[in-house]
């Protein structure tokens, strides 16, 4: 019975702990930046603060694919400057895009799309496999790397953020995805200077849904 008490007491400490300093803070982005330059960051509150406070508002940021896919067919320099960014000495281009396209299979490593109700084209893959890279970090333009003053703070906020979308919208998609369906998504794309066949162009998603009917 002493046992089950100190449990108890032990479990409603811990209770009163967590609700004083919870998981996951919320914080502006200047105060991210600010608490990276005072050395006290936290790349999991500091990635869960950006996506809820930053990412998911900017949505309506990202550039059409359809149009972006036939710049770049036309004028792939004047397309990368237009719609992309590139960053330090990098040779790719990094692009925040947005679309509507039908389900045309269902691979283990993605979903593959047709841009257009009736496409049959393999214009668009969703990767649903593991995340490397700093595609999400860097594809919306919305981070500055000079604001954080450790470099480390910045690769683990990138770090961060890819679980998340491995946790929250990878399984998302999965569900959703099925040959015939139409989804909508926004996410974020990195094409090599080098390359020229576009398509399917790899997305990676941060948003992804059933597309409202016509």
């Amino acid at each position: 019975m002493k046992r089950v008490l100190l449990i108890l007491l032990a479990l409603g400490l811990l209770a009163g702990f967590f609700r004083l300093v919870p998981l996951f803070h919320l914080v502006p982005l200047r105060q991210i930046q600010a608490l990276a330059a005072a050395g006290e960051f936290n790349a999991t509150n500091a990635a869960r603060a950006f996506w809820d406070e930053h990412l998911m508002k900017s949505l309506n940021q990202a550039a059409d694919v359809p149009q972006v896919l036939a710049a770049l067919a036309a004028d792939p320099v004047k397309a990368r400057t237009q719609y992309g960014r590139t960053l330090g000495l990098s040779d790719s281009t990094l692009f925040y895009l947005h679309g509507t396209g039908r389900v045309v299979s269902v691979k283990k490593n993605g979903v593959v799309l047709a841009l257009g109700a009736d496409g049959t084209a393999a214009d668009v893959l969703l990767p649903t496999g593991h995340l490397f890279g700093n595609t999400v970090r860097d594809g919306t333009g919305l981070l500055d790397a000079s604001a954080f003053p450790n470099s480390q703070y910045f690769n683990d906020l990138s770090t961060e953020l890819n679980h998340l979308v491995e946790a929250s919208v990878l399984p998302q998609l999965r569900a959703l995805a099925a040959p015939g369906v139409t989804l909508t998504f926004t996410g974020c794309a990195e094409v090599a200077a080098d390359e020229t066949e576009l398509k399917p162009l790899k997305i990676i998603p941060i948003a992804v849904q059933l597309a409202a009917a016509p």
